[in-house]
């Protein structure tokens, strides 16, 4: 880390060499200022100082020099006015295989909009399953037909049960399944993507994948951009990972993955403290865009399934009483119980399902099953989704059209909006 002194001085530094430099150069310029906002987070209040000039080269016809200042401007916590009168955030709930639930919801919404969901949402924020979904929707690289595609494989592939070598893994690693396989389909399916090639992306909406660091027992979030330092973070997290790191740290349910080691921290599955990351999707909007207030926020469930016993007091196998501790923490309904009272224009979407289907389920004939139960759930909320469509695509009023263009958000005094 550079001392005060040092670091403003490269700062000037490299504010007049973006100044003055043209084509290569300025990329190469722009490149290391974005490496030292990475090393010195910092270093983003005396770039915000830049910001006008910033946004207006992130417009630059050199899609690539465009690309690298759309980095920038997403590590100095900016973000652009939202194309609707407010904030729309979508929550996506963890739910292993059950996010066939979440992604049949997602497909009525879009078949009513007829828009994709990475269009109709200025922030995505996913946990476990959820966070697979985030990632492969909201960065506009699966459809949700691929995405359904990819989880059939990744099931079957994934929660195979071959008891002589997944019984010692779960006593030694506490993992019942191969994490080696799970990364490697990852890697497969998203290369070396990482999340700021996402963030130099022009029209996406910010992205987030939720863990929970396992020694501070909080929230570490996988960003697809830096909040303003003068604002500051709620919550751990990064924006210096590949794709496929965020959604396997996302995923390491206990029990089921080991543990992910990144860096220094050892993170396990969202789920586990916050399977229902809709409190934190709004959270994050309400830090990205302290002058917007939340037009609708969006919840998305995998499923719910209220047994009599939770923990079968008989169980007698390791498995099913580490998926018993699972299901036990991986609740839904109380964030959503807080939020229906707390948040204007929230909408949630879980249907009930007939009996209790197991996050690492891979029988075809159940997950079909799954995909049937969440069409006719929402066939029996239409009403809901028509509601929910009209206040996606509506347009932003002509007055804040306005004042974006002559009293831009960078300029205005920062309030947070709570709802």
């Amino acid at each position: 880390m550079l001392s005060r002194a040092a670091l403003k001085t490269k700062v000037r530094a490299l504010i007049k060499a973006l100044e003055t430099s043209k084509g290569t150069r300025q990329k190469i310029v722009v490149k290391d200022i974005n490496e030292l906002i990475l090393e010195n987070p910092q270093s983003a209040v005396l770039l915000s100082q830049k910001l006008y000039d910033l946004v207006e080269l992130s417009n630059h016809p050199d899609v690539e020099l465009a690309k690298k200042v759309r980095q920038t401007l997403s590590l100095i916590g900016f973000a652009k006015p939202p194309p609707a009168p407010g904030i729309r955030v979508l929550s996506i709930d963890g739910g292993g295989t059950r996010g066939l639930v979440s992604l049949e919801i997602l497909r009525h919404i879009e078949n009513v909009t007829k828009k994709r969901i990475h269009e109709l949402f200025d922030l995505i924020c996913g946990v476990s399953s959820g966070a697979i979904i985030t990632m492969a929707i909201g960065s506009g690289r699966f459809t949700l037909d691929q995405c359904e595609n990819f989880y059939r494989e990744m099931s079957e592939n994934i929660f195979k049960t071959d008891i002589w070598s997944s019984t010692p893994r779960l006593l030694w690693s506490h993992a019942y399944y191969d994490a080696a396989i799970f990364e490697k389909t990852l890697k497969k399916a998203f290369g070396n993507l990482n999340l700021m090639n996402l963030a130099g992306e022009e029209k996406l909406p910010k992205l987030v994948a939720v863990s929970v660091n396992a020694h501070t027992v909080q929230p570490f979030l996988f960003r697809t951009y830096s909040h303003d330092p003068r604002i500051g973070n709620l919550f751990d997290g990064t924006c210096r990972a590949d794709i496929w790191q965020a959604i396997r740290a996302s995923s390491a349910a206990p029990g089921y993955f080991q543990e992910y080691k990144f860096n220094s921290h050892i993170l396990l599955d969202g789920g586990m403290l916050v399977n229902n990351c809709a409190g934190v999707a709004h959270t994050e909007a309400n830090l990205l865009w302290p002058n917007e207030r939340v037009h609708c926020l969006v919840s998305v469930g995998s499923g719910k399934f209220k047994p009599r016993d939770v923990m079968n007091v008989n169980a007698t196998s390791l498995y099913e009483k580490a998926h018993g501790l699972v299901y036990s923490a991986t609740d839904t309904e109380t964030m959503h119980l807080i939020l229906m009272r707390l948040v204007d224009n929230y909408y949630r979407f879980n249907p009930q399902l007939s009996e209790n289907i197991l996050i690492s389920e891979n029988r075809k004939l159940k997950l079909d099953q799954l995909k049937n139960e969440a069409q006719h759930y929402m066939l029996n909320n239409d009403l809901l989704l028509k509601r929910l469509a009209a206040k996606l695509v509506q347009p932003r009023q002509i007055y804040n059209t306005l004042l974006d263009t002559y009293w831009p958000t960078y300029w205005r005094p920062r309030t947070l909006f709570r709802t």
